[in-house]
């Protein structure tokens, strides 16, 4: 396991990057502070070779697979999540079969009232 950490000469934003096992598979986890109370996590480039599912054989389906979620703080409180917005892209296709797909993607908003 590979941990890539980052700290850009602007004190506002910072990524940590590093590749970790997921039910996905073995994937690219990036974590940022885009600004001031906005963060993202990102997950990318999974390799599906069976670390999870053992009933995969390598080669047969093609898988590509994509997370973004932005979490946002509230501007009053530290520690108070307010916002949580998500995209994810699943990418199945056969090797055998030209015809055969399947794409799911989904949209997450959750917007959380803040305790007063």
């Amino acid at each position: 396991m590979r941990t890539i950490f980052q700290n850009l000469s602007n004190s506002n934003f910072s990524i940590i990057s590093k590749f970790q096992i997921t039910p996905y598979g073995q994937c690219h986890c990036r974590f940022s502070k885009l600004r001031d109370k906005i963060f993202r996590r990102q997950i990318n480039h999974c390799q599906f070779d069976g670390i999870r599912n053992f009933t995969s054989i390598d080669g047969l389906t093609q898988h590509n697979y994509q997370q973004s979620v932005v979490y946002i703080q509230n501007a009053k409180s530290n520690a108070d999540i307010v916002d949580i917005e998500g995209e994810e892209k699943m990418i199945l296709k056969s090797s055998i079969i030209a015809d055969w797909n399947l794409i799911v993607e989904t949209k997450y908003v959750n917007c959380i009232k803040p305790i007063i």
